[in-house]
């Protein structure tokens, strides 16, 4: 684990970028964006939640190996650790009451944009 500081607007891993790491946001917050059809065509993605104290971002390509399924941009200064898949897989494993709090905010993130998504309204976090 190491600790990484973005400045106001630093992408901090980019939509289909090969997943290598996660982080948990130590201070700050971080924006998710993705791009869809209509906004690409325009050159802009939509912003579909923000992270901030205790997050952790770029999670889900680490679990599934597959590409990154969004940007992260730093909305104001902010403070990472950094945990590459090895090391978050162990701390999985090692720390059950922690794999069990994550499973449970995964979860939650999946539910929530389930509703917004059904209501029509893009995902916020």
């Amino acid at each position: 684990m190491s600790r990484i500081e973005f400045a106001p607007g630093e992408v901090i891993f980019r939509q289909g970028d090969p997943s290598t790491h996660c982080y948990r946001v130590i201070s700050g917050r971080v924006e998710i964006r993705i791009d869809v059809p209509s906004a690409m065509r325009r050159g802009r993605s939509t912003a579909i939640a923000t992270s901030g104290r205790g997050d952790l971002i770029g999670d889900m390509s680490l679990i599934d190996n597959a590409p990154r399924s969004a940007t992260a941009v730093a909305l104001e200064r902010t403070v990472c650790e950094s945990y590459s898949a090895a090391a978050f897989l162990r701390m999985l494993e090692a720390e059950p009451d922690e794999a069990s709090s994550y499973v449970r905010r995964l979860i939650h993130r999946v539910r929530d944009g389930n509703r917004k998504l059904a209501r029509g309204a893009p995902p916020r976090g």
